[in-house]
């Protein structure tokens, strides 16, 4: 059997997460529980927990997220085949059924990042040569891409491994207010793009952040002129029947938001 340990780490949540969780760690001697006093961002709380794990290989996951039985087993094995010097990147499944464990489709996992924190395994030895998350990431998004592209140009090289995460995602919510928070986490993955091009503007980091001018053209012709409240109503609509569908078209227009943003924060 795999000796390994789970490190949960609280980026200061409510007080109701504080009490709770130590709770349910206590009866799991395989899980530790660290806790920032107050929230400082996903980069911060990733470098807490690699930081504090005592294995040579690390294996990062995101909130919300389920995994396969043999997880963490297709991780260490992919490292143990394939050697020193490699990131293995396993796949994100999105599912807005917190019960369902549906395949991978052009749906659910079209992503073909090499260094996404929602299922990535990487030594640590890497970790250390780059320094870890870069903590200027303060906001939602980028802080792990960012990182990959890092460990690239260190000479790491990236592999697929054969282990699933399913990431729970919820349908969008018509209410003002969830609308609102949406479109804002959309805006802040801009920010984090733009950043994230600042600090490494290379044209294939300019493509990865959506700052070419051919897709800022695109996204001005679909969604420019306020076009994206047509896209919003026609998603509201598709989701009743196709709700793959109508998620994707929701995406569409969260992902218009972001690549304004971005491109605001380049001016």
């Amino acid at each position: 059997m795999l000796d390994f340990e789970v490190i949960v780490v609280d980026d200061g949540s409510e007080p109701t997460l504080y009490t709770q969780l130590p709770l349910a760690l206590s009866d799991s001697p395989r899980l530790r529980w660290l806790r920032h006093a107050h929230n400082q961002g996903r980069a911060a709380a990733r470098n807490t927990g690699w930081r504090a794990a005592r294995a040579e290989l690390l294996v990062f996951l995101d909130a919300d997220m389920a995994v396969a039985a043999d997880f963490v087993a297709q991780h260490w094995r992919f490292h143990l085949q394939q050697g020193p010097g490699w990131l293995g990147q396993g796949k994100i499944i999105g599912t807005s059924d917190g019960q369902a464990q549906p395949v991978a489709s052009l749906w659910t996992d079209a992503s073909q990042a090499v260094f996404a924190t929602g299922n990535v395994s990487v030594p640590r030895k890497a970790m250390v040569v780059s320094g870890g998350f870069d903590e200027a990431f303060t906001e939602y998004g980028w802080e792990d891409l960012e990182l990959g592209w890092r460990l690239l140009q260190h000479g790491y090289r990236s592999g697929r491994v054969p282990a699933t995460a399913w990431h729970y995602e919820p349908l969008p919510q018509w209410q003002p207010e969830a609308l609102a928070r949406d479109r804002a986490r959309a805006e802040a993955a801009g920010r984090g793009a733009a950043l994230f091009f600042t600090k490494h503007p290379t044209l294939a980091v300019r493509w990865m952040t959506q700052l070419a001018w051919p897709q800022a053209v695109l996204d001005s012709a679909l969604l420019g002129g306020r076009r994206e409240q047509f896209w919003l109503v026609l998603a509201r609509y598709m989701l009743k029947s196709q709700p793959k569908l109508g998620l994707a078209l929701y995406r569409l227009v969260l992902n218009h938001y972001t690549v304004q943003a971005a491109r605001r924060a380049r001016l």
